[in-house]
């Protein structure tokens, strides 16, 4: 899937090479062909070794990514130097229409959430292949970034939690980088079927194209058709890089008719519906700041930008809309990029729907999924700082990517590396090196801060009356 432009206009230089990596650099080969997994182990690595293996699900808004993209070499060589080797696995999944296409058709022959279902299934081919390889099934921790990350806590909830397979727990730790609780409507909302007829109508299996007649069924017509016509009729609907933003045409979403998905995260994790394994769940700072750039034609007001929040949720009124945003004061310098003061206000309004934006899609959705999680299993959560003074987006969603992966950011990627593998060996990020990180409870608060030079403990206690918000009406703010 190709990415829509965005308009640059006034932007820096090192702010206009940022979106040019999001725009491409999760843009590789596409196939039919496209279940594969792949697996990284340090050199020599014998089938008995029975190391641990880290398990990554890609981002990329549910709309692209591959594995190809992702390299397990940096983690695998740090694993090695610690003394606690790992095993790196990645996989790719259906993406766009071709895995996250709803509407009531799809929901009566029971396709729904093929996406998920990939993810599912290579998860258990990797429990049921990885001792060949020198892995050990008893020891595999989920990673995932952006919708990876929510991915993973879909994984969490999936099958009302059961993650067992053959009688065995198919993985047993989770970390999620900038994703967790994504709360949406059902796979046969207004919402969802909207996506569909506008999918369908430009593929030409709509009511007047060429499936109109007594046998009409728009799921046939659309597997009759090109792969050609349905790339071209999925890239008809907006993307993460337009004005949508992460208001995703193609996304998860319950089934209530099937176990497999079938309530909202929210609720699942309120109930006590998730698997039983230590998660790390954490946020850059300023996620969403990067998203907020192609809306500068659509707000220039708090009325605008209430119009424009209104339009992502389902079902839900205007005025409470109005209330959420009246939490966040209309100031730049409470908004995103934070501690900028009233500088890099792009148009008006714009550090504000970045607070929104980002709150909306990972981070008071974090606090919600912690708030819950750590009631049944250790949890730890971190906010990521390292970019605190780059122009107009701070700590921008995906940064931790090239920390993590090519460690940009020395100090915070050697850091942040090391509790990961620690993680994988012993399920808690305090290991042979580091012993400094607390666990999350909802009364301390405390996170770990990485920071360009530093990791320290802080209280997250920003944004604190939206976040109250958020929760209070969590059901009633659902894409």
């Amino acid at each position: 899937m190709g990415m829509s432009p965005v308009n640059t206009t006034g932007i820096l230089e090192p702010a206009v090479g940022v979106i040019d990596f999001v725009l491409n650099s999760a843009i590789g080969p596409s196939s039919e062909n496209c279940h594969t997994i792949n697996v990284q182990r340090p050199s020599g690595t014998k089938p008995s070794a029975k190391l641990p293996v880290l398990l990554w699900i890609y981002g990329g808004g549910f709309e692209l990514g591959n594995t190809q993209s992702y390299y397990g070499t940096g983690i695998i060589s740090k694993s090695v130097d610690l003394g606690e080797p790992v095993l790196f696995v990645a996989f790719n999944y259906r993406l766009n229409a071709f895995g996250f296409l709803h509407g009531k058709e799809l929901q009566e022959e029971g396709s729904t959430n093929i996406g998920l279902r990939d993810q599912r299934k290579a998860i258990e081919l990797v429990a049921g292949n990885i001792a060949a390889f020198g892995g050990d099934p008893d020891r595999v921790t989920l990673w995932g970034q952006s919708a990876g990350a929510m991915s993973i806590l879909n994984q969490l909830i999936i099958n009302k939690g059961d993650n067992t397979y053959k009688g065995k727990p198919l993985f047993h730790g989770a970390i999620m980088n900038s994703g967790s609780i994504l709360r949406t409507a059902p796979t046969n909302s207004t919402k969802a079927q909207r996506v569909f007829d506008t999918f369908i109508a430009a593929a030409g299996c709509g009511h007047n194209g060429r499936s109109s007649g007594h046998a009409y069924n728009p799921v046939e017509c659309l597997r009759k058709i090109s792969l050609k016509e349905l790339v071209s009729a999925m890239n008809s609907l907006p993307d993460f890089m337009t004005d949508r933003s992460s208001d995703f045409a193609y996304l998860p979403r319950p089934d209530p008719t099937d176990d497999f998905f079938s309530v909202s995260p929210e609720v699942a994790v309120a109930q006590g519906q998730f698997a039983r394994v230590p998660v790390i769940l954490g946020n850059q700072q300023d996620e969403a700041a990067l998203f907020s750039l192609p809306q500068h034609d659509l707000i220039n007001s708090t009325s605008t930008l209430v119009d424009y929040m209104h339009s992502w949720f389902v079902g839900t009124s205007r005025d409470l809309v109005a209330d959420l945003v009246a939490t966040y004061p209309d100031d730049p310098a409470a908004g995103l990029p934070a501690d900028t003061g009233s500088e890099w206000e792009m148009y008006p309004q714009f550090k504000r729907l970045a607070a929104v934006q980002s709150d909306l899609t990972s981070i008071m959705t974090r606090r919600e999924a912690l708030s819950h999680l750590t009631a049944k299993v250790p949890t730890w959560s971190y906010l990521s700082t390292y970019l605190h003074v780059f122009p107009v987006f701070g700590t921008w969603h995906i940064s931790d990517i090239s920390t993590q992966f090519e460690n940009i950011t020395q100090f915070a990627g050697n850091v942040t590396d090391t509790a990961y593998i620690d993680f994988v060996n012993y399920l808690n990020p305090n290991g042979k090196v580091y012993t400094w990180w607390p666990e999350w409870d909802n009364a301390n608060l405390r996170m770990m801060n990485f920071s360009a030079s530093a990791s320290e403990v802080i209280k997250e206690d920003f944004r604190w009356e939206s976040y109250e918000f958020w929760k209070k009406h969590s059901t009633k703010l659902r894409q």
